[in-house]
């Protein structure tokens, strides 16, 4: 069961790496890039003709490493709905990737522009550190909500705050709790 659960980490350590290089390449050649102002329509459909590169290589990642993930939780039975939660937390973030694909940088504080868009990644989070697990899966949870703190690069604005650093020490905390699963 231990070494099924790893092959699904794997693909989200892909993910966090691949997300970190980008991240660390726009970083050093933006510098200063500027985030976003909610203010796009309620309804962002997946797969909108026309769909901005960055969101669909966002869909790619999502699809390719996040999904296989939240597939494996739900097989290994252990992890109750975590699967599902690991999904709707990415998903709340795509709307924040569209919304800055499709508007301007807010003037006023980040996390108040984007808090109210960003309700389904918090409500998916809370969910999961709120799970009660059996001991057995101590390890795989905590990897995962390790993992977690990822999800808030978001709220990085450059230059006073580069998200790479975030990303490289989620990836950091989710392999040393992966690393205590395969023991």
């Amino acid at each position: 069961s231990s070494v099924k659960s790893l092959a699904g980490l794997d693909p989200l350590k892909d993910l966090l790496g691949d997300v970190l290089t980008r991240l660390e390449a726009l970083e050093s050649k933006v510098g200063g890039g500027a985030p976003i102002v909610p203010s796009p329509p309620a309804s962002m459909p997946h797969g909108v003709a026309g769909e901005a590169p960055a969101v669909k290589a966002y869909d790619a990642y999502v699809k390719s490493a996040v999904v296989p993930l939240a597939q494996t939780c739900d097989d290994l039975g252990g992890l109750k709905n975590m699967g599902q939660l690991l999904q709707d937390a990415w998903e709340g973030v795509r709307v924040v990737v569209v919304l800055a694909s499709r508007s301007k940088a807010p003037t006023d504080d980040l996390a108040t522009a984007l808090g109210p868009h960003l309700a389904a990644t918090q409500n998916a989070v809370k969910s999961i550190r709120n799970l009660r697990l059996d001991r057995e899966w101590d390890c795989h949870y905590k990897a995962i909500v390790e993992l977690l703190a990822c999800l808030s690069w978001i709220l990085y604005r450059a230059p006073q705050a580069l998200p790479a650093g975030c990303v490289k020490e989620a990836l950091g905390s989710a392999e040393f709790w992966s690393n205590r699963i395969r023991k």
